[in-house]
């Protein structure tokens, strides 16, 4: 979408990786991923461990480059007017994998998680890449504001596990490294989707693993079993102690192959609780709190308070009751009184409502929720903007068919 004195303008293209332009011109599935397997039989998907990358978790806008994302590979360059797909992008060969016995096993780019975050101090986007191998690591990237991109550290990973985002502050980045077992016979051999050999291992810790922003060495906590996909943000509160925000499930939420998702519900589903880690890094010791009782997921805040002390954030959220796909409503939670604002747009279901700060604002919740919502009766989707202060609507701009639920979104300023 992109609002403009003639009015709101709308497009929408598939990201056209050479993975989909080939099964497109097949007109079936060629390719592994992580949910899915070729549904031809087991021969199809015998050591088949170079997946396809789907380029469809999140989009960035940095240095005047529009990416799209994903999970375990290089990001796919858009040309941010006509989205056109201009392939795949190694940052001027920063992501080439500098080992050649691993560019034949796993492809020649390194990954590129679909989670960066932008220093609004330095203007620069940090990230991160979880490289597979016999002893599995974390590639940190700093990537500057003019475009160019080092590989700060490298941390070594004592187990196979799933990380799909981080929080940093000024000093510190933060991992939390939920407790997972992998059955790996069965994803070589083609029996299962990479996802559905994932399992949550509720005996042993979760690892707090947090990266001095200088380069020394990884201090490492651990807490209570639990996983979190998605952090709301992190700040130092004095020397000694880091306090982050994420949406904590009680297990790693395990969906079995060839799931239907538009037909699943959160019955069996581990609830999402917005939840405050407080890490002593004097003792050594975590601590809990929870922020809100109302489940959410994909949380924003907004952008100025990255990485510092905050008091709002925005989620896709739901009732205790609801049990169908998906979330139907947005949330609000102010951290420090504990206080959620929800509004209900069930059977409608949203997205993640993306934060817009208002020209001038001085406060923090001063602006606009942006959400796409799909109409479950008309099966068309509208965009609704929000005021983010009560969650009201300013006013929505209808579409004429439908987008399908997804992941993660971008704001860019009409100015950048």
């Amino acid at each position: 979408f992109a609002y403009t004195e003639k009015g709101i303008h709308y497009r929408n293209r598939f990201v056209r990786t050479r993975w989909y332009l080939e099964e497109a011109k097949a007109g079936r599935i060629l390719y592994r991923n992580f949910g899915t397997n070729i549904p031809e039989g087991v021969l199809k998907n015998l050591f088949r461990i170079r997946f396809k990358n789907a380029a469809n978790t999140s989009v960035v806008y940095h240095a005047g480059k529009l990416l799209a994302l994903w999970e375990a590979g290089p990001p796919h360059r858009l040309d941010p007017e006509t989205l056109a797909t201009m392939g795949t992008y190694d940052f001027g060969g920063a992501l080439i994998d500098p080992d050649p016995l691993m560019r034949v096993l796993r492809g020649k780019e390194l990954p590129f998680s679909a989670h960066p975050r932008v220093d609004p101090l330095s203007g620069d986007l940090y990230n991160f890449g979880m490289v597979m191998g016999l002893r599995p690591e974390l590639n940190l990237y700093r990537v500057q504001k003019n475009g160019l991109m080092e590989r700060s550290s490298t941390v070594k990973l004592d187990a196979l596990g799933f990380l799909h985002d981080f929080a940093f502050t000024p000093n510190w980045r933060v991992f939390l490294f939920g407790p997972l077992t992998f059955d790996v016979p069965s994803m070589l051999l083609g029996l299962k989707p990479a996802m559905a050999c994932a399992s949550f291992a509720p005996k042993r810790a979760t690892q707090v693993i947090l990266v001095p922003r200088d380069g020394s060495q990884p201090v490492w906590l651990r807490t209570n079993p639990c996983f979190v996909f998605h952090f709301c943000n992190a700040f130092e509160d004095g020397a000694d102690c880091i306090i982050a925000d994420g949406l904590r499930y009680e297990r790693f939420p395990e969906v079995a192959p060839l799931a239907d998702l538009r037909r699943s519900g959160f019955g069996d589903f581990p609830k999402m609780t917005a939840t405050r880690f407080l890490l002593d890094l004097k003792s050594g010791t975590v601590r809990e709190e929870q922020l809100s009782d109302v489940p959410g997921e994909l949380p924003r805040i907004h952008p100025e308070y990255v990485g510092q002390p905050y008091r709002f954030f925005w989620c896709s959220a739901t009732t205790t009751a609801w049990t169908g796909p998906y979330l139907p409503g947005v949330s609000q939670v102010e951290t420090e009184t504990r206080n959620t604002v929800f509004r209900d747009i069930a059977p409608d279901l949203t997205s993640e409502p993306m934060f817009v700060p208002r020209p001038d604002s001085v406060h923090e919740d001063d602006g606009w929720l942006l959400v796409t919502v799909y109409r479950s009766d008309e099966h068309r989707s509208d965009l609704l903007v929000l005021d983010a202060t009560d969650l009201s609507t300013v006013c929505r701009a209808r579409l004429p068919h439908h987008e399908s639920p997804g992941f993660h979104g971008t704001w860019v300023p009409a100015d950048v």
